[in-house]
């Protein structure tokens, strides 16, 4: 059999910013694993065999090339090749050596935001959600921007390490001022943002959180969003959801 290596653009599964970057992925029957590295030796992961549900065609918006996801427990790996046949390649051999179905199955690993509320899945599970949300409708002032968990797992010890390092954060002079405050109605910790807040401090509040979530032994497994774009009355609104996910490592 011919190797199956060459480059490819793979979408990182951490940070906000999720800039493609171009890896050398090559298939090694002989260590049942798909390393990828950066250059052609500096090995920066690897997926094995054993993880890998499904190989399927894949189109990414704005993307050049020819995408392609790899489906396992918890994690979809997002790839392009540069070419279709180098993508056809991929596909076809790994599904060949893996004896995998042509078909996607159905795990419902990464769904969309309407089919498992994300309220109804974190009451049944030890995942941790972490949600960003930004509501604003046209025509009025009142203006949502929230970050919260989400869980049925006892996180105060995580929200305590958080909210002890916040009031070292500060922008234009002027320290934070917020916490993550627990809400006895909806038995959320959530943190409100102002405008400023917002603007200046929101990506370094969740690479904190990101840092403290690791520090206690959770992982980020996954994340989806979605944009709800609504017309109510005269007013237009508009509501952008991202949601992380963090599981025990």
């Amino acid at each position: 059999m011919e190797p199956i290596q060459g480059f490819l653009e793979k979408q990182p599964d951490k940070g906000k910013v999720k800039r493609w970057r171009k890896r050398w992925f090559d298939l090694q029957p002989d260590q049942d694993r798909i390393n990828y590295y950066k250059g052609t030796s500096d090995l920066k992961g690897y997926i094995l065999f054993d993880d890998i549900q499904y190989v399927a065609e894949h189109h990414f918006s704005g993307v050049d090339g020819y995408g392609f996801i790899i489906g396992t427990p918890g994690k979809v790996f997002n790839l392009v090749a540069p070419t279709e046949d180098e993508r056809n390649t991929w596909i076809i051999g790994v599904r060949s050596i893996l004896h995998l179905p042509d078909e996607i199955p159905d795990i419902n690993y990464r769904v969309p935001i309407e089919a498992n509320p994300t309220r109804e899945r974190s009451q049944q599970s030890s995942e941790i959600f972490f949600k960003k949300e930004f509501k604003m409708t046209s025509g009025k002032t009142s203006t949502t921007k929230a970050l919260t968990f989400i869980t049925a797992v006892d996180i105060s010890a995580i929200i305590d390490t958080i909210n002890e390092i916040l009031p070292q954060y500060a922008y234009d002079g002027k320290t934070l001022g917020t916490y993550f405050l627990f809400d006895e109605e909806t038995e959320k910790f959530s943190l409100h943002m102002d405008h400023d807040i917002q603007k200046y401090l929101e990506e370094d509040i969740i690479v904190l959180v990101f840092d403290i979530m690791y520090d206690h032994g959770y992982v980020h497994c996954f994340e989806f969003d979605q944009v709800i774009n609504s017309m109510r009355a005269l007013s237009a609104s508009v509501t952008s959801k991202e949601v992380f996910v963090f599981t025990k490592a």
